[in-house]
């Protein structure tokens, strides 16, 4: 008996000093969360906000990313271009051949939103503000934001 109650303290000690911080909001600023479209070529492009979406980009430190849409996690590389825009930094994403195959054999609805084969570009247009560039090849531009 003296044991259990030795042992039930200890559990209590250390779970009730454990560290409950999310990871990912020490790293919220390189984490951004699908927040909304706009419909380019309707006669009156609205932008249309989303929320809890599932849908989010998380980049590394190393130059690596994630992206998680759904269950699915597509993942690759990627670099900030200061130069490829007028409105901010571009991040240039390009996928590694496992989520290549992912967004080509997946049926429903497509993986990775971009005109190009395999590289998504995105505009940092505002602090806040990450814009997809789908919508100059007839998908609807998608925006992110920081997460929280």
């Amino acid at each position: 008996m003296k044991n259990i109650l030795e042992v039930s303290l200890v559990i209590l000690l250390f779970g009730s000093c454990k560290e409950t911080v999310d990871p990912l909001l020490s790293q919220s600023e390189n984490v951004w969360v699908f927040s909304g479209y706009e419909q380019l070529f309707s006669l009156n492009p609205q932008f249309v906000p989303v929320q809890d979406s599932l849908y989010t980009y998380q980049f590394e430190e190393n130059g690596r990313f994630m992206k998680i849409l759904g269950e699915f996690e597509l993942v690759g590389s990627y670099v900030v271009n200061s130069e490829l825009s007028t409105h901010g930094d571009t991040y240039v994403l390009e996928y590694d051949d496992n989520s290549l195959d992912l967004h080509q054999s997946n049926t429903e609805f497509p993986l990775i939103h971009t005109c190009f084969e395999g590289v998504e570009y995105m505009v940092l247009e505002e602090e806040n503000t990450l814009k997809g560039s789908w919508g100059s090849c007839d998908g609807p531009t998608l925006y992110f934001s920081r997460g929280n």
